[in-house]
This record gives structure tokens, C-alpha cells and sequence, in this order.
């Protein structure tokens, strides 16, 4: 029995780093991978201890679960950890609104973390708030230099035609960040234009 157990551990975490996909899997071992599932939506129902809906969710997420992760997540969403688990469900599933809501939740308990303001400002560029982006990427960039928040607030003011900008951003993202392709790509496009 361990050796079924230490295989199907093994499988999973093939599954969840994508080294294999479901679709690669044995019938025996693609039952073991929906037992998983089925477990944790059942640990799901039945739990509202924050950590371990954390837990549950974070492994939906690595699964590609994202519409049952962000159910895990907005239960426990009494945490940080939750709170930006959700946001961030939310806002892959396309539904900004709600993202932005619990980002500004985020931000209101945690003023200093960067992933909130970056989330959020990727949410407000889903919902055309470009001005609400804009000050969302710099208040990012104030706390943390990042290569994707300086490529996400270039890739913004290249949208929005302001190209002496994007230029701006996206050469100090460069100095910062040589070896960044995404970072390149971007000043590329944007002395094209």
C-alpha cells in the first residue's frame, strides 16, 4: 500500500510541475489523480480553518484548477495569503472587478506588498482603468524593481501611445535587468512605433 501511496505522490507532482499532463496518464493513474481532486473538494466542504483552505487552494492552483482554488481561496479569505490567492484566481479568470476588490482588501491590511499593487494594476489595465494601472505599477516599483512590473507599466504606455514614456521605463528596467528578454521585446516594440 506505501508504494501505491509514494506513486501517486510522485504522479501528482509530475502532474502539478507539468512535467506530464493528464492527458500522458494511465487509466489507473489519471483515477488516482481525480481521487486527489475529489478529496480536496471534499476536504473543501468541510473545512473553514484559513490555513488549510490556503492549502487546498494553493493545490488547485499548481493542478490548473483555478475555478476551485479561487473557491478555497475566498473562504479563507481572513488572510493575507487567502486574500491574494483570490485576488489573483479572480482576476485569471477574467473577472477584474472582483480582483480588484480583494487586491484593494490586500493593500488596505498589507501597504507594503507589492504583489498587491501589481495584481491590481493588471486588473485595472483588464478594465481599461489605465490611470488607476499607471499609479498601481509605480506604487509597485516604490516598494520593489521588479523586471515584470517595469515590462507591465512599458507594456501599458506603449498601449497607450506614450512612447517617450514606455521608453523611459522600460531603458531603467533594462539598466536594472540586462539579462530580461521580456524587457527587450518591449523596448524593441516600443522604439518601433
Amino acid at each position: 500500500m506505501k508504494s501505491k501511496v509514494k506513486l501517486l505522490l510522485v504522479i501528482l507532482s509530475l502532474v502539478i510541475n507539468n512535467t506530464i499532463t493528464l492527458a500522458a496518464l494511465s487509466p489507473v493513474d489519471y483515477k488516482a489523480v481525480e481521487a486527489r481532486e475529489s478529496s480536496l473538494k471534499w476536504q473543501l466542504a468541510e473545512t473553514n480553518d484559513p490555513v488549510q483552505l490556503f492549502s487546498i487552494g494553493e493545490e488547485f492552483f499548481r493542478m490548473g484548477k483555478i475555478d476551485e482554488a479561487n473557491k478555497a481561496f475566498k473562504k479563507g479569505a481572513i488572510t493575507s495569503s487567502n486574500i491574494l490567492g483570490a485576488a489573483t484566481c479572480s482576476r485569471l479568470l477574467g473577472d477584474y472587478e472582483n480582483s480588484v476588490k480583494y487586491y484593494t482588501k490586500l493593500v488596505d491590511k498589507e501597504v507594503y506588498l507589492h504583489e498587491a499593487y501589481f495584481g491590481r494594476a493588471l486588473s485595472y489595465r483588464g478594465l481599461e482603468e489605465y490611470n488607476k494601472a499607471i499609479a498601481d505599477f509605480k506604487q509597485a516599483l516604490n516598494i520593489v524593481k521588479s523586471e515584470y512590473i517595469y515590462a507591465g507599466l512599458g507594456d501599458l504606455y506603449i498601449l497607450l501611445g506614450r512612447d517617450g514614456e514606455a521608453k523611459e521605463v522600460l531603458e531603467e528596467g533594462n539598466r536594472l535587468f540586462p539579462e530580461s528578454t521580456l524587457i527587450k521585446k518591449l523596448l524593441v516594440r516600443a522604439y518601433k512605433r
